[in-house]
């Protein structure tokens, strides 16, 4: 959850910096239930590839140097970090 914020906190940065308007947060309170830690894992593991591909895809079309960077760092997290400890649990 922390790590959730910390992402988040990074993103709103940037919508600030760039006088965006924050999306509204449509998964609050939407967390599926799973039949076991072991299919939790599983919905990790693809949703921090997924995570990532989201990541490559938009900057496909990104120049602005300080948004590629929080990109890449929330991208690498996802793949250095998260999936690591989903794939071990699943």
């Amino acid at each position: 959850m922390s790590a959730e914020q910390k992402h988040s906190s990074s993103l709103i940065m940037l919508y600030n910096k760039y006088n965006l308007t924050i999306p509204e947060n449509d998964w609050y309170n939407e967390v599926p239930e799973y039949e076991s830690v072991q299919e939790a894992c599983k919905a990790g593991v693809n949703a921090e590839i997924e995570n990532a591909a989201l990541y490559d895809e938009m900057m496909k079309n990104i120049t602005h140097e300080d948004i590629i960077q929080v990109f890449n760092s929330l991208k690498n997290a996802s793949l250095e970090k998260y999936l690591p400890a989903f794939e071990r649990c699943s």
